[in-house]
């Protein structure tokens, strides 16, 4: 990895520790425990609270006059079952999908300086 730049140290340092950047044996042991959080036993056991979450959602959605539902159901749902996960506050979930989206901006070709500052 190169050294971090100033205007990206913060995401660079990120990167450097990033899950697909690893190589055995730090990606074995990081792999090991995504996938026993993610095992199908796991994944099942959330299935009432998923189901419950997206009754919620879709309840409030009756006192909208609308709804984009790639913003308010699509892309937030899996944001607050993940938050969840994770252990992050539940307000912060509805942040994750706008995170994750400046983070991967930096990897897109001809990335400008601002978008680069933004992802870090």
């Amino acid at each position: 990895m190169l050294d971090p730049k100033p205007h990206t140290d913060v995401f660079d340092m990120t990167e450097k520790h990033f899950l697909l950047n690893l190589e055995p044996p730090a990606y074995t042991r990081l792999r090991t425990l995504v996938n026993r959080a993610l095992v199908s036993r796991h994944v099942k056991q959330l299935r009432p609270r998923i189901v419950k979450l997206v009754n919620e959602m879709i309840d409030r959605f009756e006192r909208e006059d609308s709804v984009d539902l790639l913003k308010a159901f699509a892309a937030l749902t899996p944001a607050i079952i993940i938050a969840e996960m994770i252990s992050l506050p539940a307000e912060s979930s509805s942040q994750l999908p706008a995170w994750s989206n400046r983070m991967v901006a930096i990897y897109m070709f001809g990335v400008s300086h601002e978008t680069k500052l933004d992802a870090n």
